[in-house]
């Protein structure tokens, strides 16, 4: 086991509680390169769980993140080659990184990723790392996690499975030809699913959505918008579409 130093953020100094978030870094110096993260830590006579995990390494290559982790915001190395999450549904995002980026994305080194399926609703974390292009050039059909639509492969017309009830962003990027979508009750928010689906010209949206948000931006081949919800398609929903030529100029 490494050496460790722990601090924690948003915490009074020297004082810690069970599911304070730690920043954990080497000893001496950030130059180890393979850290398996321990449940709890101890400081001073008090052991703490690690529920947020923050890693300042820029040497790091295989990372073991234990179970008590329900969140990993940043981890700065660029030569990470190897990661193990041992938790379900340990949520993964990076706050302060910039526009799409996130906290591995064009990782040119992760090559091998360990993880419950839960977790793969964070894929996006991934995207433009060499683990991620071999995933979605084997994926086939749908990915769902957990009544979300994380990914949709060479789908044309597409009659989104019964039990969902979210689509993600960009949930539909590899399907350029996605013709029409038929989306089932019980789907609730869209926001920002379809964006940027060139080829698509019909989608029915049901009653049970209550939320819509920048949908269909950028579809240039949208004509119809079935709409059986409550909820108004605005001007900005649908800009760049011949839908919104129709009925807002």
């Amino acid at each position: 086991m490494a050496d460790y130093s722990y601090k924690t953020l948003g915490s009074t100094p020297g004082v810690f509680a069970e599911g304070d978030t730690v920043v954990v870094f080497g000893h001496n110096d950030r130059d180890i390169k393979v850290l398996r993260i321990p449940e709890k830590i101890k400081i001073s006579k008090i052991w703490t769980g690690i529920n947020e995990l923050n890693l300042n390494n820029r040497s790091l290559e295989e990372l073991t993140v234990p179970a008590s982790v329900g969140r990993i915001d940043s981890i700065y190395s660029k030569v990470l080659r190897r990661l193990v999450i041992l938790g379900n549904g340990c949520h993964i995002h990076d706050e302060y990184a910039e526009d799409d980026n996130d906290t591995f994305t064009n990782n040119k080194n992760l090559t091998e990723v360990y993880m419950p399926q839960s977790c793969l609703q964070n894929l996006k974390a991934f995207k433009g790392t060499p683990w991620y292009d071999k995933f979605v050039a084997e994926l086939k059909g749908e990915l769902i996690v957990d009544g979300i639509l994380i990914k949709v492969k060479d789908a044309v017309d597409y009659v989104v499975p019964d039990g969902v009830t979210g689509i993600q962003k960009n949930a539909f990027e590899l399907s350029p030809d996605l013709h029409s979508v038929v989306l089932p009750d019980g789907i609730e928010k869209l926001d920002g699913a379809f964006v940027g689906c060139s080829s698509l010209k019909y989608i029915r949206i049901p009653e049970s959505v209550t939320h819509i948000k920048d949908a269909f931006r950028d579809c240039t081949s949208l004509e119809t918008i079935e709409n059986e919800s409550s909820v108004e398609i605005t001007a900005r929903d649908c800009e760049n579409t011949p839908y919104y030529d129709k009925h807002f100029k």
